[in-house]
């Protein structure tokens, strides 16, 4: 389903951007805002009719200014809290026509992105969210008389990393590098009236990581005036 190359060289780009004053207000006050997303691919044969390839790359790249609105006791420290997102996208594909009968080719994209979560709304206790993740994916289509087969490989790794966003961020925290938390919820789980929380997210620092393994094939035959299709998928996480 992703984009190939052709026989001729093509390539396009993109720009789409919002700011804070194109929008309507989502606080009392006008609180800054914007978002930029830019690419562009280029793609085409490195022997005609043969092998082909294609290129992508996208950015996108946001700065926001959330509101934290504080109520009862707190409500004259109501301030923001910028959550920036930050976004690559890289993709990259060869197909190779071997015969009249067998088509190869190879993918690959790669994806990272960051950005700071709230959590829990109307809190100072943002944390940083961390996402890498790159995906190989190679496959040959094959038509043998009246048989056609379709195999997949693919390998994915992926890793998630929170880390602290209040550290060094201009965050408001009285008690730097200290978890803050004044009012009925000692765990900062909510963000109720005459609730007060700073500084580390109790949820960093935090690792995942994920391998992913897949195998898949696809078969079809005709028998009379029916289509007959069969395959198998194995999947190891």
């Amino acid at each position: 389903s992703t984009r190939s190359g052709t026989n001729g060289y093509h390539g396009e780009g993109f720009y789409n951007g919002r700011w804070h004053n194109l929008a309507a207000r989502v606080a009392p006050e006008d609180l800054f805002f914007r978002r930029e997303q830019f690419g562009g691919n280029f793609g085409g044969p490195i022997k005609k009719d043969k092998l082909f390839f294609f290129l992508d790359w996208e950015r996108s790249r946001q700065d926001y200014a959330a509101p934290v609105q504080l109520q009862g006791f707190f409500q004259p420290l109501s301030s923001s809290v910028n959550q920036p997102f930050k976004e690559h996208d890289v993709f990259g594909r060869m197909d190779w026509q071997a015969t009249d009968k067998l088509k190869v080719f190879y993918r690959y994209t790669y994806n990272i992105n960051s950005n700071v979560v709230p959590y829990i709304p109307n809190t100072f206790s943002p944390f940083l969210n961390h996402n890498n993740a790159q995906d190989h994916l190679a496959g040959f289509d094959l038509t043998t008389g009246k048989f056609t087969h379709s195999f997949r490989f693919e390998f994915l790794r992926f890793a998630n990393a929170l880390g602290d966003a209040v550290a060094g961020s201009g965050i408001l925290d009285p008690a730097p590098g200290v978890e803050l938390a004044i009012g009925a919820d000692p765990f900062c789980l909510t963000a109720g009236a005459n609730q007060f929380c700073s500084g580390p997210n109790f949820l960093a620092p935090q690792v995942t990581q994920q391998h992913d393994l897949q195998f898949k094939y696809d078969g079809s035959t005709i028998w009379g005036k029916h289509v007959i299709r069969y395959g198998v998928d194995v999947n190891r996480i």
